[in-house]
This record gives structure tokens, sequence and C-alpha cells, in this order.
């Protein structure tokens, strides 16, 4: 764990000590490393900032005796989207890992894939839990299907209520949490879960010419360089420069133009909720559902 450096993210908080003992606990290690991936693109993103890969510089022009001040910012690092892209995939794992062991201790088959159900419409994800009728559109022959999300409502028909009543993993009832599928998929099957960054620039001075700056900001994207100031002289410097840079979602992503480091905040804090809601059902004998109906509890 990186200790200079923090989203917010309660690791180590109280509710989660059932999670890490009980059967939820390999869900609550990819919690956890879904943190230390987060925390890990936060590090690399300061390194950048404090090490020379932006900032504001002075150079000598020769040939018009000029002394040229600039901001400028070179490529970030590309493990940074790698780690933020694990980390998203960690959470999404997290949860299909916790509907595996309850299934499995509940007596489902050891050898059928199950995972948290996502779906962009309730009436889809509803339609997953029913059997169905397919016609294949080469040969025109219909057959029946298979509910994909059977084994939980075999089960685990509690899993089934929390999934409709409480966590809502379609677009319009839990639009995070369907974001979390959305971007994992992203990242999984098409691409890195690409950023757009932006480094801001400030300083203040006074130049030869007697210029004075005081509070602009300029800003500009990674691998631009440019020109703040032109001098006989070195710039007297006022206030020394501030660098900062931070990364958003891009177009055509969810939480597109959000901040990323805000969003995978609140992103690790509502797998959380949704872990720590499984554990209590199941394990601690706490309803998280809406009549207060108590689960027969599961437990290794």
């Amino acid at each position: 764990m990186l200790e200079a450096f923090s989203l917010g993210l309660d690791i180590d908080s109280p509710d989660l000590a059932p999670l890490k003992s009980g059967l939820f606990w390999q869900a609550a290690f990819k919690l956890d490393w879904a943190d230390d991936q987060f925390l890990q693109a936060l590090y690399l993103l300061d390194t950048y900032t404090q090490n020379g890969g932006t900032g504001i510089r002075e150079r000598y022009e020769a040939e018009s005796s000029t002394y040229v001040t600039e901001l400028f910012a070179e490529r970030l690092p590309r493990q940074i989207a790698l780690f933020i892209g694990t980390g998203i995939h960690s959470l999404r794992s997290a949860l299909d890992t916790a509907v595996s062991m309850i299934v499995r201790e509940a007596g489902g088959k050891q050898d059928m894939r199950v995972a948290f159900p996502f779906h962009s419409t309730e009436s889809g994800l509803r339609a997953s839990f029913e059997p169905g009728r397919r016609t294949c559109p080469d040969c025109g022959n219909t057959r029946n299907t298979k509910a994909s999300m059977a084994l939980i409502r075999s089960s685990v028909p509690d899993l089934e209520r929390l999934v409709f009543e409480v966590f809502q993993p379609w677009e319009a009832g839990n639009y995070p949490l369907w974001a979390l599928n959305k971007l994992d998929n992203l990242q999984k099957h098409q691409m890195l879960v690409t950023v757009l960054t932006t480094t801001s620039g400030a300083i203040d001075y006074i130049t030869a010419e007697g210029v004075t700056n005081r509070s602009s900001l300029w800003t500009i994207q990674p691998g631009m360089v440019m020109e703040i100031q032109r001098s006989r002289r070195p710039l007297n410097v006022t206030k020394a420069p501030t660098i900062s840079s931070e990364l958003r979602f891009p177009k055509n992503v969810p939480f597109a133009g959000e901040l990323v480091f805000d969003i995978v905040g609140r992103l690790y804090k509502l797998v959380r909720s949704i872990l720590i809601a499984m554990q209590a059902h199941f394990e601690g004998g706490q309803s998280a559902l809406a009549d207060g109906t108590i689960s027969t509890k599961i437990a290794l």
C-alpha cells in the first residue's frame, strides 16, 4: 500500500474484517488489489509531475538573444492506463467471485460458470433468469434456450431478489454499477481505458521589459509545448511555478469528461458496499432486502 497517496478509500475499515475471514475473502482480496492498482496509477501521475514529465522551463534562444519561458508536458507513462484498467477489472471480478462463492456454498453445480448479473435494461436482465426460445437466423429452426442465470435462481433465490430489489445493475437502475461492467468490457475486449490528460501551470514573474504576470494559468495536453513569455533577460520569478495534471475519461465511454480518480474511488466504494451487504445477508443474518426477510445463512 502506498501510504503517501490516498483516494479516500478506507480499505482497512472494520466493516471489511468479516469479508476477509469468511465466505467472501477472495472477493475482498480482489477489492484490495483494485485499491492497490488505483494507487499505483496515482503514484505514477505524481511521479510524472514531480520528476520532470511536465513543468515550466526557460531556455536561451541564441539567434534572437532571447530568453524563452515555456510550459511543457511529455506523454504520460503508458502504465497509468493499464493500472486503471486492471483496477476496474478487479472491482468487476470481485463481484463475480462473491456470487460464485455464494452459489457454490449453497450447493450449486461446481462446473457451471456463474457471474454477477448485468444488463443494459431491467427487462433484459429479467429475461436472463428465464428459459426461452431462439430461432436460428440461417436455418429457421427454433429451439429452447437455457436461462443464463438459472443457477442463481435455483441455488440462491435471495440473490436474485437482491439483484433486482437492491443492486439494480442496469443502466437506468444503478448507472455507476452498470458503467463499471461497461468499462471493464471495453478495456478487456476493445482497448485500454484511455484517459484525457490536462496539465496546468502557473508562474508569477516580472520581465526586464517591465511585463508583470500574476495568477495566469496556462493549460496544455500531453506532448505539447506552449510559449509563455519572451524577454532579453531571465525572468524575475516572484512566485515559484505550480504544476498539476488531471485525468478525465474520454468521449464515448461511461463517465465521459469526469475525473478518473474521483470515479474509480466511487466505484470502489460501490463494490465494497455491495460485498458488505451480501456478507451481512448471507453470513451475518442481517437482511439486505427491502422487506427485511432474513436469509438462511450460508457459511463455510
